[in-house]
């Protein structure tokens, strides 16, 4: 499953970079959380949770993201920013994006601000 997660990962990567994201890392985990990719927009870091879909699912990707999940995130997000900002940590949003596949086609469903794990303030 891994790869599959990979693949839909790219594809919002590549989403995000088209539109002037700077792609910082992919799979940061550690200990109690993952984060499935981290990137820079302008002067913020922004934590991105990605699901996909593949088929006739009534419920968006995006409500797969629960309490327990996004408490694992924040988690993870805490972590990474004491690593990489140990002095001055910069405007941080957690985002979602939602890969649809319909046949040959993926779209891409984004939100920005998508949660705030217990503890953030955004």
């Amino acid at each position: 499953m891994r790869s599959v997660g990979s693949f839909y990962e790219q594809k919002v990567c590549d989403y995000l970079s088209a539109r002037g994201y700077e792609i910082l890392e992919r799979n940061f985990a550690v200990r109690g959380g993952e984060i499935d990719i981290i990137a820079r927009d302008r002067d913020t870091i922004v934590f991105v949770e990605v699901k996909s879909q593949r088929g006739g699912d009534v419920y968006s990707p995006l409500e797969k993201i629960d309490g327990r999940k996004i408490k694992k995130i924040g988690k993870a997000a805490l972590i990474y920013l004491k690593e990489n900002f140990p002095k001055n940590v910069p405007p941080v949003r957690f985002d979602a994006a939602a890969v649809v596949s319909k046949g040959n086609v993926e779209d891409i469903e984004y939100l920005e601000n998508a949660f705030c794990p217990e503890g953030y303030f955004i």
